[in-house]
């Protein structure tokens, strides 16, 4: 709640605005309460219907989700007959594996070396490339499987090999390399959102033209039948959400967030309405990246929603970051409500009990 909230960025940057800008806005305690009512909900309630396609149909790993499946069905498995010897291992592996990675974040601590070990030399200081063995990844990527991991690793060798030195010899990110404002990363986080987008906005496209492709040819062989066949529900139906309510429940906190930033921040209706429309499409983009590799994009997404903004109400800084604020919160809720979907989704289609 601290991130989906913005109380650790929104917030914080809404003091920090002088008197042309429109600030300092601080906040008293009933204002931060209605404020996290009002964005505290919608992202929770539009992830629901996104369960389907995300993970039923394409099946997206979410690790963090998997793993605590996995975790939950190991502490209460039962431990009896020729099950026994099987439980036992991987009781002991997760005990190893729990010793080694404590063991290796407690001494990184004290030796910083281990976290960012310099094996590229002279770059590794001027470029801030490094190599963190963090068996917590290892975890991640071995979940995520080989194709996303290696997309990850060739976009961190583009991003940081290349084009980071480009942006700076030609005097695009003049700063520190690792800055935001004026380094090289900053300059890369909005290649990285633009290539984010436009894959997320083609996956989309072609997954809904062959979902209708799939669908008429189904309905016009075998009829409406083989449709519900080839993309089988593995939760029983008094587990599941009831449409009714999220749809009841995304309407009423819609309208909630509404009225609590229009109080709060005497920002139009129509432009808070649209804040939260945007959140609820950008949610769907931090829905698949944290699907794929378990990272969500909240603070870039924030970024996107900020974008458009400026030209809804040019020169409204104040709006501009409550519609910020409101697009990490909704990707936030949503992300994480996806994780707990798919832990439970991945329990019931390896029937953990």
């Amino acid at each position: 709640m601290p991130l989906a909230g913005g109380f650790v960025g929104i917030i914080p940057a809404l003091t920090l605005l002088n008197k042309e800008e429109g600030g300092p806005i601080v906040m008293s305690s009933s204002q931060l309460i209605l404020w996290g009512l009002g964005i505290a909900f919608f992202g929770v309630f539009f992830a629901i219907p996104l369960r389907k396609q995300t993970i039923i149909k394409e099946k997206l790993r979410f690790p963090s989700g998997t793993a605590t499946a996995q975790m939950i069905s190991l502490l209460h498995k039962k431990s009896i007959s020729a099950e026994e010897a099987s439980w036992q291992t991987q009781w002991r592996c997760l005990l190893y594996s729990f010793l080694l990675s404590g063991f290796y974040t407690i001494s990184s601590y004290f030796l910083p070396v281990l976290s960012q070990l310099p094996i590229f030399g002279y770059s590794a200081k001027n470029w801030n490339w490094f190599l963190t063995p963090s068996l917590s990844y290892m975890g991640q990527g071995i979940i995520m499987g080989l194709p996303t991991t290696l997309a990850m690793l060739v976009g961190a060798i583009v991003g940081w090999g290349i084009l980071s030195p480009i942006s700076y010899y030609n005097g695009w990110a003049p700063g520190p390399i690792d800055d935001a404002q004026t380094g090289a990363r900053g300059w890369i986080l909005w290649i990285s959102l633009a290539v984010m987008i436009s894959e997320s906005l083609v996956s989309l496209g072609v997954i809904i033209a062959k979902e209708i492709q799939q669908r008429w040819r189904a309905s016009s062989v075998y009829g409406e039948e083989a449709i519900n066949c080839e993309d089988e529900e593995p939760c029983p139906p008094e587990q599941l959400v009831p449409s009714w309510v999220t749809y009841s429940g995304l309407s009423f906190s819609s309208i909630l967030c509404v009225i609590a930033v229009t109080i709060l921040f005497d920002i139009p209706i129509f432009a808070t309405l649209l804040s939260v429309v945007l959140a609820c499409l950008l949610s769907v983009l931090a829905v698949r990246a944290l699907g794929e590799t378990d990272l969500n994009p909240v603070s870039g997404i924030g970024k996107v929603s900020q974008v458009i903004f400026a030209g809804v109400i040019p020169g409204g800084i104040a709006a501009n970051i409550v519609a910020g604020g409101i697009a990490e919160a909704g990707a936030q809720q949503a992300g994480d409500m996806m994780q707990g979907l798919q832990s439970e989704g991945y329990k019931h289609i390896y029937h953990f009990d």
